[in-house]
């Protein structure tokens, strides 16, 4: 037994830095060089972030945005949908119909046509804006006035929601009560209808 076990080979402590650097997919067999230089060249080419690297990267900003970034952000395409935006067409109406009647004005009082059309398109875009603005602040007030009235109709069915269940609470502990009162009164007549005497 001494010899035996003196003659054959002492077995390898496992190693588990190559199988643990090789990958968990792999339980079979153990990694052969070339997959071991894969893996070295893999680790190489994409480095490992450091905290520089991390600490140098963008941070989103906090601040507000101009008017500049306001207007870059206008696409070719808002121009197509402009109608579609509440009180745009009131305010153009409005403004279209303004400027027309100053433009005219101002021509027929004497002005020569550059300066009433400088005058129609300043009536037209003072018009246009005052209509849009008061077309909002109308609209700001009716939904203002909107969410008042759910608000009130909300607490009026919790309001009356509470009175139902009251009332249905109400109504249970007086037919728990008249039962109650049912149950002793039959109590009081099965005791008075037994005989005082007893046989025995």
């Amino acid at each position: 037994m001494a010899g035996d076990s003196s003659s054959s080979p002492a077995p390898a402590p496992p190693s588990t830095a190559p199988t643990a650097a090789f990958g968990t997919q792999h339980f079979d067999r153990a990694p052969t060089s070339e997959d071991l230089q894969a893996q070295q060249a893999a680790a190489s080419q994409a480095p490992p972030q450091t905290s520089d690297q991390t600490s140098t990267q963008p941070k989103p900003s906090s601040q507000r945005a101009s008017v500049s970034d306001a207007v870059k952000s206008i696409k070719a395409s808002d121009f197509l949908t402009v109608y579609q935006v509440p009180c745009a067409r009131q305010g153009f109406l409005t403004g279209i119909g303004g400027g027309a009647v100053v433009g005219a004005l101002r021509y027929i009082l004497g002005a020569n046509v550059p300066k009433a059309a400088n005058w129609a398109v300043g009536a037209f875009a003072l018009g246009g804006i005052v209509s849009f603005e008061v077309c909002q602040a109308a609209r700001r007030a009716e939904a203002a006035k909107m969410k008042r009235v759910v608000e009130v109709y909300d607490r009026k069915q919790a309001d009356r929601q509470q009175q139902k269940e009251a009332e249905r609470a109400r109504h249970a502990a007086a037919a728990a009560a008249r039962a109650e009162e049912t149950k002793r009164l039959e109590e009081a007549a099965r005791r008075a209808a037994r005989p005082w005497y007893k046989f025995w």
